[in-house]
């Protein structure tokens, strides 16, 4: 499920690939054995779990992230750097 609780069910098949925006809820409501999840974050940021609402200093750090700079699935000329907004 992404968007936290009452959010979008998704269903992934093995080769899918999900980029998330900081700060979106997710979790997993059902899977195999098998599923594994991967997460990676650019240089110099880390998760953070959080699983209640975030504080206003929370989400203000979340404003003053960078982006990432090239598509992190596809490299440096990958088609979802047009997708994020600066």
């Amino acid at each position: 499920m992404l968007g936290g609780p009452g959010g979008r069910e998704v269903q992934v098949s093995a080769g899918d690939v999900l980029l998330l925006p900081v700060g979106t809820g997710h979790c997993s409501l059902e899977s195999s054995p098998d599923f594994l999840v991967v997460g990676a974050y650019p240089p110099g940021q880390q998760g953070d779990i959080c699983t209640d609402a975030p504080s206003p200093a929370q989400l203000q750090a979340m404003d003053e992230l960078d982006y990432p700079r090239s598509d992190p699935v596809s490299g440096a000329h990958g088609p979802l750097s047009a997708h994020w907004r600066t």
